[in-house]
């Protein structure tokens, strides 16, 4: 029963991921300008690297750094499928 909740969980983050990716793929694309700390962050993010990610970003104040951040996030969960961690990044987001 935990394994087919977990599975779940990991199918609608890959799910979410997905969807916002090809949201923005159709023709009207906007540019999104980092500053030097938020584009080293999702750089490392791209390279797999989401706690280096996190920890430049301490405290998210813009939509830039919220992206990077739950980018991070994601990736992370997807790659380590840790319920801790979900349960950790689901109740940081209701809140």
């Amino acid at each position: 029963m935990n394994t087919i909740i977990r599975n779940t969980k990991a199918g609608f983050i890959a799910c979410l991921f997905l969807l916002l990716t090809a949201s923005t793929l159709n023709g009207q694309q906007q540019q999104w300008v980092f500053d030097e700390t938020t584009q080293r962050a999702y750089d490392l993010v791209l390279n797999l690297q989401a706690e280096e990610a996190m920890a430049l970003i301490p405290d998210p104040r813009t939509a830039q750094d919220h992206y990077v951040l739950s980018l991070a996030e994601t990736l992370e969960l997807l790659m380590t499928e840790d319920a801790e961690k979900f349960s950790h990044y689901e109740d940081l987001f209701q809140s």
